[in-house]
């Protein structure tokens, strides 16, 4: 591959511009990522494992066949908020892990990625659903959104720390290669001979 350069244990290639002018990233990076990770979960979890009890308590709903159109908003809401954790928790991985080059660093990052996941989910388990339930829901759900601004606070002001890679290429133009592949070899003749094949 030109223009590339394989790491020391790793096969993950990086573009030769990045490794000789790296600016930023490295364990400095390692807080931030990780207040953020806890910010968020706290959130994320801190709202879902008690939804039911607060829906059959405040909402009134006896049953999701019951439900009618005005429980459309909640459960839009709901939709969204899963799309949206999803789509940042694993946006956070990548780009946690892409802070450090050697894959030894990037193995204790997961490690740490995934203990404060269950931290931060534990925290929900029991402090955040303990106060909605004894508490206040409005405390609850306060300190949900309190997490949430905290992680994106912490995460905006470790913004000038981090390690910014430029795009290599269009992922889209990569995607669209694949797709017109597929539709032009799509009658092609495939052999039948297990030999052919990875088992």
């Amino acid at each position: 591959m030109a223009g590339s350069v394989f790491l020391d244990d790793a096969e993950t290639p990086m573009s030769q511009e990045s490794s000789t002018k790296r600016r930023g990233g490295g364990w400095i990076t390692f807080p931030f990522m990780f207040a953020t990770l806890l910010g968020l979960t706290i959130a994320a979890w801190g709202w879902l494992l008690n939804l039911i009890v607060y829906l059959i308590q405040e909402f009134n709903v006896k049953s999701i066949v019951r439900a009618s159109l005005m429980l459309g908003v909640p459960f839009t809401a709901i939709t969204l908020a899963a799309i949206g954790v999803g789509g940042t928790r694993f946006t956070l991985a990548t780009a946690g892990a892409n802070q450090f080059d050697k894959t030894k660093d990037q193995g204790s990052f997961f490690n740490g990625f995934f203990f404060t996941t269950y931290l931060a989910g534990a925290i929900s388990a029991t402090a955040i659903v303990y106060s909605e339930d004894n508490i206040s829901w409005t405390l609850g759900f306060g300190l949900c959104a309190a997490a949430n601004l905290f992680s994106f606070l912490v995460f905006i002001f470790g913004k000038r720390l981090y390690k910014h890679d430029k795009p290599l290429g269009n992922p889209f133009t990569s995607i669209l290669g694949v797709i017109l592949a597929a539709v032009l070899k799509r009658k092609a003749e495939v052999s039948a001979s297990e030999k052919d094949y990875y088992n």
